[in-house]
């Protein structure tokens, strides 16, 4: 009977000197940043004689500075990890642990430069008002530590800050020749993360509404064997798991159009910055998108691929038109031009990238 006893001391144990150690550490690096900031490099000797000499007589703004360099992020990550630690033991804990290490990150980051690797988290789920407050606040902390901001799209450029835009953009695959229509078929490729907020749902009721149409589906689905099981018993469904994306490309020559769907409903859905978008163009086909999301209107623009509602309805029987195919390739060579012209990955980096680190 004494045994869970003995495993919750120990646990607690745990818990405590991990507190204790994350404050240190925060405490310690920040001090050292803050060191090298106020007096630069110093040596060891120089080191060893301001340890030495005494803190009367020292101006109080440095001591107060110092102080505020360490002590609020320190109380900060003090109040994150109890957060984490009631995160493990509370049943909406993978939410409380995403929430802080998006906090930790941007407690921590102290580098001269930022690249956006993840969607605003307030924003990609349906929290309360006061909720997702206090999350941008401590998202837009990362962007207050850098001098230079990395992203994907200009759609989210949500921060005052000087972005460096480079697009998800594949390499090309084709080599920079035109684009052989001779494999086009009526195939509509759904490739990624499977999940109703990507219109899985939507996208199955139009396959199985249409068998007379194939689907390509590649990766995986996001705990929804639900729809995996309906998907698997589409006849007119070839489904894949992650695969090489030049065994990807390969296998989407066939393919007339790609979707990217994105359900609405959840915020940070309609600033999507969808790689497929980049793919589709890569590859010479149009790309098939919901008007919700705000990319849609760089894809009407530029007339690279077909804009229909999120939900499976009338606008969506443009895709079972007789001339479809021809408009395919229309569309299709007009990203393909658009690719080749303004969004080949190593343009990008040279031209946008790389003068800023000269």
């Amino acid at each position: 009977m004494k045994k869970p006893k003995i495993k919750s001391i120990g646990y607690g144990f745990y818990c405590i000197l991990m507190i204790i150690i994350s404050v240190l550490g925060f405490i310690l690096y920040n001090l050292g940043n803050w060191v090298l900031d106020t007096w630069g490099l110093l040596s060891i000797d120089e080191i060893i004689f301001h340890l030495k000499v005494p803190l009367d007589g020292t101006n109080s703004d440095v001591v107060l500075d110092g102080i505020n360099a360490c002590v609020p992020l320190a109380v900060l990550v003090l109040f994150l990890s109890i957060f984490l630690i009631i995160g493990l033991r509370n049943k909406h804990g993978k939410c409380m642990i995403a929430l802080f290490l998006v906090a930790v990150i941007a407690c921590g980051s102290a580098g001269r430069a930022a690249y956006e690797v993840y969607d605003e988290f307030a924003l990609s789920y349906n929290f309360s008002s006061r909720i997702k407050n206090v999350i941008r606040k401590l998202d837009h902390k990362i962007m207050d530590q850098a001098t230079k901001v990395i992203h994907v799209d200009s759609n989210r450029c949500l921060y005052d800050k000087k972005y460096i835009i480079i697009e998800n953009t594949p390499y090309d695959f084709l080599n920079g020749v035109e684009r052989d229509y001779s494999q086009l078929e009526r195939t509509f490729a759904i490739i990624g993360y499977f999940s109703p907020t990507r219109g899985l749902d939507q996208i199955y009721k139009f396959a199985k509404n249409n068998p007379q149409l194939n689907f390509l589906l590649v990766g995986v689905f996001a705990n929804n064997e639900e729809y995996k099981e309906k998907f698997s018993n589409l006849n007119n469904v070839i489904r894949h798991d992650f695969m090489p994306q030049e065994k990807l490309f390969e296998l989407m020559l066939s393919c007339c159009a790609i979707f990217s769907l994105y359900n609405p409903a959840i915020e940070i859905n309609k600033l999507a910055a969808s790689n497929k978008v980049y793919d589709a163009m890569m590859l010479g086909i149009p790309v098939i998108t919901n008007k919700e999301v705000i990319n849609s209107k760089f894809i009407l623009e530029n007339k690279i691929g077909f804009v229909i509602n999120y939900e499976c309805d009338a606008t969506w029987d443009i895709l079972i038109n007789d001339n479809f195919l021809d408009m395919c390739k229309t569309l299709g060579k007009n990203g393909r031009k658009l690719y080749l012209k303004d969004y080949l990955f190593g343009n990008l980096v040279k031209n946008r990238l790389l003068p800023e680190l000269n």
